[in-house]
């Protein structure tokens, strides 16, 4: 009986940190391809002539 309760806490803290990661991993790869638009924006009103 223990081996199983300790198998499913085990299961559960796995997923738990998976989803944990991949929400970091998004953070950040969002944070990176917006960090990137508004460089390209500036770039692009740069560019233009008034």
């Amino acid at each position: 009986m223990r081996i199983r309760r300790k198998q499913k806490s085990f299961i559960l803290r796995s997923a738990q940190q998976e989803e944990a990661l991949h929400r970091i991993w998004y953070a950040l790869r969002s944070g990176i391809y917006l960090r990137r638009m508004c460089l390209r924006g500036t770039k692009v009103l740069g560019r233009v002539k008034y």
